[in-house]
């Protein structure tokens, strides 16, 4: 299997300090100090900013299906003992 890491042989250490700093920024993480290649990667590899608070997440919400008219069992509707089919369905 290949190596999916990527190599930071070619870039240099002030490069990788500053984008260490920026990971550490963007994470609103000041406490964790940066000094050379290999805690800058580190950090690079270790540490990914929370999502935006506006993005849309797309979770539907699960429900179970009734067996005879396949629509959703939602929560407070009439259903046999068992929570398969709707009382209205029988």
């Amino acid at each position: 299997m290949e190596n999916l890491q990527p190599d930071y042989d070619k870039i240099p250490i002030s490069a990788l300090v500053s984008l260490a700093h920026l990971v550490l920024k963007r994470a609103n993480i000041a406490s964790i100090p940066v000094y050379g290649r290999k805690s800058a990667i580190a950090v690079i590899r270790g540490i990914k900013p929370a999502p935006p608070r506006k993005s849309k997440v797309h979770v539907k919400p699960v429900f179970a299906l009734c067996g005879l008219c396949c629509k959703p069992l939602l929560t407070g509707e009439l259903c046999d003992s068992l929570g398969r089919v709707h009382l209205s369905c029988q």
